[in-house]
């Protein structure tokens, strides 16, 4: 399975400065840049329910040869999906 090697490859992003623009101050916002593509979130913990949810719905469609668009979107935004597989969902789904 991939997900553990997602979970653990340190996606997180890094923070951004921005500046107040009617004080002109500099302020720090937490801007998370991923790595994998379509990674919107951060990777959740393994034991987070609606992971447990999303990816085992994605991995029983995936056995039977079809895609839900509901579980495959969930799963690549969260980065559970390494990077060709996560391209190839994200064309499917794109289709749909």
């Amino acid at each position: 399975k991939n997900s553990g090697a997602a979970a653990s490859s340190g996606s997180r992003g890094k923070s951004v400065e921005s500046k107040d623009k009617k004080k002109g101050t500099a302020i720090a916002t937490k801007s998370e840049k991923y790595e994998l593509p379509g990674q919107r979130t951060a990777v959740p913990p393994v034991s987070d329910p609606l992971r447990l949810f999303y990816q085992s719905m994605y991995e029983e469609k995936k056995r039977k040869g079809e895609i839900n668009p509901l579980a495959a979107d969930w799963v690549v935004s969260h980065g559970l999906l390494e990077g060709h597989e996560a391209l190839s969902v994200l064309a499917k789904i794109s289709k749909n």
